[in-house]
């Protein structure tokens, strides 16, 4: 495997940490209900129940490695205005507990299974790779800026996957890593990185320069007929106010910054920021 690995001895094999508790007997009750869910997709996924998964699992790696210098092309357009790319929190209002500052972007290309516009049609090389792997659910360019942390966390479910295609990555690489539950990986440009956002882990840009990767969620692979079940699962998810509202939110700003605007983005108190 090209990207560099390291075991550690601090155990982070789990799926325990949440950034925020349940709320009276009603979350409780969901959160234990999500646990049993997990547990069965889990034992249903083709590829196993594991933190990384080698590249050679997906047989669609090697044609998203072979782009990605047409990619990373497009990002570079990106950057050139870095500063009006919205923040994580932008979009997801609700997650200030692992992002709370300027130093992590991300210019969406699919939020929740709909494309992004403009910002989908500005990128037709990465479109063209994204529609590639099936089942995308969320697709962007995240971009982090020197001597940024994102502290341990976990996503929200494990019937996705995450596929990382490094386009940016400073020197010294190794300085420039993500820790997934007891694995520390360095990113190296054009080599991809699977694995399960719901064990815990943690990002660090340790350099003077800033990194940059695609950044997809896909749906996890099942044995039928579960594989059905879990898209109506993720369907179902989708529609959830919470995400509806950032969906809304991201694409009000995009349209608002491609005709030129200053976009107004609110928290989920409708506050002002």
């Amino acid at each position: 495997m090209k990207i560099a690995t390291t075991q550690i001895k601090e155990d982070w094999h789990d799926r325990r940490l949440w950034i925020d508790p349940p709320r009276g007997w009603r979350g409780r009750t969901a959160r234990w209900l999500l646990g049993c869910l997990e547990s069965r997709i889990a034992a249903w996924s083709i590829h196993g129940d594991r933190p990384v998964y080698d590249r050679e699992t997906f047989d669609w790696i090697d044609a998203a490695e072979a782009r990605w210098e047409w990619v990373r092309e497009e990002v570079s357009v990106v950057l050139e205005n870095r500063e009006s790319v919205p923040r994580f929190q932008d979009v997801f209002a609700g997650f200030v507990g692992i992002q709370n500052d300027d130093d992590w972007r991300t210019h969406f290309l699919i939020a929740m299974g709909r494309a992004v516009e403009p910002n989908a049609g500005r990128c037709p090389e990465t479109m063209r790779l994204i529609h590639e792997i099936p089942g995308v659910r969320n697709a962007f360019f995240s971009i982090l800026a020197p001597h940024k942390h994102i502290p341990p966390h976990r996503g929200p479910y494990n019937g996705l996957l995450r596929f990382h295609l490094a386009l940016v990555v400073p020197e010294p690489r190794e300085r420039c890593r993500i820790r997934i539950a007891n694995e520390v990986h360095s990113w190296t440009e054009g080599d991809a990185l699977v694995f399960d956002d719901t064990f815990r882990h943690a990002v660090w840009n340790d350099t003077d320069g800033i990194r940059v990767v695609l950044f997809i969620d896909f749906e996890r692979p099942l044995r039928a007929p579960y594989h059905w079940l879990n898209a109506r699962i993720l369907d179902v998810i989708s529609r959830a106010p919470p995400l509806t509202r950032a969906r809304r939110r991201l694409e009000r700003r995009e349209r608002c910054h491609a005709q030129g605007g200053s976009p107004v983005v609110r928290s989920e108190r409708g506050v002002q920021r």
